[in-house]
């Protein structure tokens, strides 16, 4: 697999551990359930600061017709 730069070692480290055929299924269904936290953690951040951006720029907007 290419390494990309932009994905943390840990979560590089990870990857491969899943995608290893001579593990086992059981040590790579570890694997693939520690991927799947990780990017539910992540949607939720992601989401979060998308709805406080679409709040930041409401505001603006209320405050700009009230000038």
């Amino acid at each position: 697999m290419s390494e990309n730069i932009n994905v943390p070692y840990q979560v590089q480290q990870i990857i491969q551990g899943l995608l290893n055929s001579r593990d086992s299924v059981h040590l790579r269904g570890n694997y693939r359930m520690r991927l799947a936290v990780i990017r539910d953690e992540i949607d939720k951040a992601i989401r979060k600061y998308d709805n406080e951006v679409i709040l930041a720029e409401a505001s603006k907007k209320r405050n700009k017709e009230r000038a």
